[in-house]
């Protein structure tokens, strides 16, 4: 079973297909780089990306016979080619290193292993640990005189940190290194991701080696899709990120002739909103993330919340995204409209079954047999999203913590009003720490911190209640802002100066005919500014953004030639815009972005470019004290 985007009827950029048969092809690359039958090892965080760019069945053309998941105290591999590919991630480090000492302990006679354990539609997660369906334990390991090759492959690239930890720990001479540039994955038509989970806990410890992965990305990407002209940004970082992407331009000579699919560039820092983040999503896609997280389009709930077995394992995954067609119909949705929604359309396709009733003359009849099949292909999905609902009305609607929570949030971003002591509450009560932290932050942002007494009492409370390693947690959260000392010297807060001059608050959301309906009246702030950008220009969101954030901003413009700019003048449709998220994107967000494509005059139709899909929870464990593997 293929788990990739369909992109064959995506017409806004057509030659998106191209990049991902890149993408591909350097994945092919690397399994074929190793001659003959070879194992293969895989970071359990990047099964999904992978499997959105090649399904696992196809291996088996490859040579892959044999597949594990990395972990600590794997047993011994049968097979003298072992390919591992890994994130850069430091502490991974330790586990690859055991892993591969251990299989150097003994040596495997592969040749008997003929047989693939990759059967056609399995999964990554379906992967047996033992591989024992076709016979792998029955084989008998044999010592045998070749060594044992590794060869170890980096997403995005190795760096000097896992090069040193590996080293250290006595592996670095046997192993074969290389680097894997996912590049940009189709998680859908209009969203692209790098998969890459550590970009913004790299980048709040000052390491901006993310950034390159990133301009490589996206210089490759304008090989396909023609020079992208116009380049907007704000933050930090995205400033720096304009600067490799001009000078990598140069030294790449992109073709300026391909004309360009993509007309506007918006790169913009995470860490320029996180209030966003710290509140709960009340769209479909959002609020299932929050409650069960999504990762890599992938879904994955408890059975237990189904009311027919759908599979005898204790949790079963849900792809969620445009290869779902009822999943598109519901995902942008207010959690308010999502259970008539989904209920409505469980009767219509009860309905839909009694064909007499709806149909008297020939046509009739086969027009509602074209359409009972349309919504029986949606049968499953439809029951699933049913009894996921269902279980959502029960954590929120029967849950007092959950109502009180949201209102808490709700009155904080709407007209700041205090809540303290709820917070005081959750740590006495050692409520969940990320969703303490989430809740606090939140508070210091809205009121521009806390009185410096108050302030000390929240850090002696968090220390003893949850334990000292947070202090680590509540030195990165001041760095980034998000939990500070109110300074006297300013009297104006900053997010009531942004309430009003991006115009966040509409207490009349149940219309639905504005991006605020997504926090139940308060509209994400980054959307907002994409949408002041593209209808009123840059001049006006610059005089809005500069004065309060106090960040970086600017323009460039990238040249292409003639020939190119007359094709592109012809086109009738509003251009593209690529907004991308240096450092994360939240469901929320790209719900909102999306809205603006249906309903907005903004003259772009934006698709959305992140580094990773993240939410308040991802990245408040960001800011967690990493396992030390010194």
């Amino acid at each position: 079973m293929s788990y990739a985007v369909d992109l064959k009827n995506f017409k806004l950029i057509p030659n998106l297909g191209l990049y991902r048969t890149k993408i591909i092809k350097n994945y092919l690359e690397i399994l074929d780089s190793v001659q003959g039958q070879k194992a293969l090892i895989l970071d359990n965080t990047l099964c999904y990306s992978l499997e959105l760019i090649l399904p696992f069945s196809v291996m088996k053309e490859h040579g892959i016979s044999y597949t594990k998941f990395l972990r600590t105290h794997q047993g011994v591999i049968p097979f003298n080619k072992l390919i591992y590919i890994v994130r850069s991630d430091p502490s991974l480090m330790k586990i690859l290193a055991n892993h591969i000492l251990n299989q150097e302990t003994i040596k495997h006679n592969s040749d008997q292993l003929n047989s693939t354990h990759i059967s056609e539609g399995s999964s990554t997660k379906e992967i047996k640990e033992e591989n024992n369906e076709n016979g792998i334990q029955k084989e008998k390991q044999i010592q045998d005189k070749e060594e044992k090759e590794f060869f170890v492959y980096f997403v995005p690239n190795i760096t000097q940190t896992c090069e040193a930890l590996l080293e250290k720990f006595g592996v670095s001479g046997s192993i074969n290194y290389g680097n894997f540039n996912l590049g940009l994955i189709p998680y859908d038509q209009d969203v692209y991701s790098l998969s890459n989970e550590l970009c913004f806990q790299q980048l709040i410890s000052d390491d901006i080696t993310p950034l390159t992965n990133i301009t490589n990305s996206l210089i490759e990407l304008q090989s396909f899709i023609g020079v992208i002209p116009n380049i907007c940004y704000a933050g930090k970082y995205s400033k720096i990120l304009t600067k490799m992407l001009l000078r990598k331009r140069k030294e790449n000579e992109l073709d300026d002739s391909i004309p360009p699919q993509i007309e506007h560039l918006f790169l913009i820092d995470r860490n320029l909103d996180l209030i966003t983040p710290m509140a709960t999503p009340l769209n479909y896609e959002g609020l299932i993330d929050h409650l069960y997280e999504i990762n890599e389009t992938m879904l994955q709930c408890d059975t237990k919340i189904f009311r027919k077995p759908i599979t005898d394992k204790p949790t079963t995954r849900i792809q969620c995204n445009c290869n779902d067609k009822f999943f598109i119909k519901v995902r942008d949705l207010h959690i308010t409209k999502i259970y008539n929604t989904i209920k409505n359309v469980v009767d219509e396709l009860e309905n839909a079954k009694n064909v007499k009733e709806h149909s008297k003359t020939l046509t009739q009849l086969s027009n509602h047999l074209l359409y009972l099949k349309q919504l029986k292909m949606q049968e499953k999905s439809i029951i699933l999203h049913y009894d996921i609902v269902q279980n959502i009305r029960e954590l929120t609607q029967n849950s007092r913590f959950f109502t009180r929570r949201l209102n808490a949030e709700l009155s904080l971003l709407i007209v700041d009003e205090n809540c303290i002591n709820y917070i005081e509450e959750l740590i006495f009560k050692n409520n969940d720490i990320v969703s303490t932290l989430k809740l606090l932050c939140l508070h210091s942002m809205i009121t521009n911190g806390y009185k410096v007494k108050k302030y000390n009492f929240l850090i002696n409370q968090i220390i003893q209640t949850y334990g000292y390693e947070h202090m680590h947690t509540i030195l990165s959260l001041q760095k980034l802002g998000m939990f500070t000392k109110m300074d006297n010297k300013k009297n104006k807060k900053k997010f009531d100066t942004l309430r009003q001059s991006l115009n966040l608050i509409n207490e009349k959301y149940e219309n639905n005919l504005d991006i605020t309906y997504i926090h139940s009246g308060v509209a994400p702030i980054i959307p907002r500014m994409a949408q002041i950008l593209f209808t009123k220009g840059w001049n006006a969101l610059n005089e809005i953004i500069n004065p309060l954030l106090t960040v970086d901003t600017g323009k460039e413009k990238q040249s292409i030639s003639q020939s190119a700019t007359r094709v592109n003048e012809n086109k009738i449709e509003k251009p593209i815009c690529l907004i991308f998220f240096v450092g994360g994107a939240t469901f929320s967000e790209i719900s909102a972005l999306r809205f603006l494509n249906k309903h907005s005059k903004t003259r772009v139709h934006f698709v959305i470019g992140n580094s990773h899909i993240t939410n308040g929870s991802k990245i408040i464990r960001d800011c967690f004290l990493k396992e030390d593997n010194f």
